[in-house]
């Protein structure tokens, strides 16, 4: 909702329309909710989440329209060319030895030293083990090309993430990625770094838990593994993944947008643990619309104030 907020500003868009979707992104989870409560259990884990499918759903609870179809059906077939074989085409070249490795694309990517990269083929032979019978016989027909580490988003800075490029029998290719599995936040807040990064060892084997339970296509790759007394989690890089460029969309494509995030993410809550607990609260709860929309906005202006005093104390030549 705050990420929304901040959006919608950057883009432009006035305040009280952003408050009025807002609300109706708040009405589309609490509806959603509502709705798989009436599903059988069977019917909410089979759940389609075809983009025309998410559509018509939010079309059925009353609370949107069909003005982005036509781009999230322009995603959709994009993402079917991001694959394995096209990321090695454009994260890899031949070295002096004839062999297909990663580009160095310091600071982003880089080659490991030898003793981190017996880590981390350690630390891939441990994944095997840990994954899916079927996919541990799929990758006996691959061996390791080549590893390096690799920057990822803003949400991950500051943790380890290496790419792993397997290649196949036959000569096509696997692309891993390896992220680092931080543990729990209350650990972090109650004790040392090392000590919390100690017994977070088994986070990774959580969060590969917790993505099976809440997505309803986990990515088959997917599985935990530890090396260099570190816990970390597993899957196939970028595979059939794309974004959306919230930057270019319009009010009411944006809007569509944050329905279709709020009936995914209404989704995978109906099928975690705490389901009872969250119709409960949201039972006869209408005012929470506004509520929610009316405690993200004054938010926005915390992590504005938030921003300004980061700034202030980087050294002056970081700042821009």
């Amino acid at each position: 909702m705050v990420s929304a907020e901040l959006v919608g500003e950057e883009n432009g868009f006035d305040r009280t329309a952003l408050k009025e979707l807002l609300e109706l992104t708040t009405k589309t989870y609490r509806h959603a909710i509502k709705r798989a409560n009436r599903m059988t259990l069977s019917e909410t884990f089979y759940s389609s989440f075809e983009i025309n499918d998410m559509v018509n759903t939010i079309n059925a609870l009353g609370d949107g329209n069909s003005e982005m179809n036509y781009r999230l059906e322009k995603i959709m077939k994009k993402s079917q060319h991001s694959n394995s074989e096209e990321i090695v085409q454009k994260m890899g070249t031949t070295n002096e030895h004839g062999q297909l490795v990663f580009k160095d694309n310091p600071p982003r990517a880089k080659h490991l030293g030898p003793l981190l990269y017996q880590q981390v083929v350690a630390g891939y032979n441990f994944y095997r083990q840990n994954a899916r019978e079927d996919v541990r016989v799929f990758l006996a027909n691959f061996h390791i090309s080549d590893i390096i580490r690799y920057s990822v988003g803003v949400g991950s800075f500051g943790t380890r993430c290496y790419l792993i490029m397997l290649t196949g029998l036959d000569g096509s290719h696997i692309v891993l990625q390896v992220k680092e599995a931080l543990p729990l936040r209350y650990n972090l807040l109650s004790l040392q770094v090392q000590e919390a990064i100690h017994n977070g060892i088994r986070a990774g084997r959580r969060i590969v838990t917790a993505q099976r339970v809440l997505q309803s296509s986990s990515d088959p790759f997917l599985a935990s593994t530890r090396f260099g007394g570190r816990s970390y989690y597993v899957r196939q890089f970028r595979d059939m993944k794309e974004s959306i460029n919230v930057s270019k969309l319009d009010l009411d494509s944006f809007q569509l947008y944050c329905q279709v995030c709020a009936l995914l993410l209404a989704m995978a809550h109906s099928q975690s643990p705490t389901s009872p607990l969250i119709r409960g609260y949201l039972k006869h709860q209408k005012v929470l619309d506004e509520g929610l929309a009316d405690w993200s906005l004054q938010y926005v202006n915390q992590v504005r104030k938030d921003y300004q005093a980061f700034k202030q104390a980087l050294h002056p030549h970081q700042q821009k």
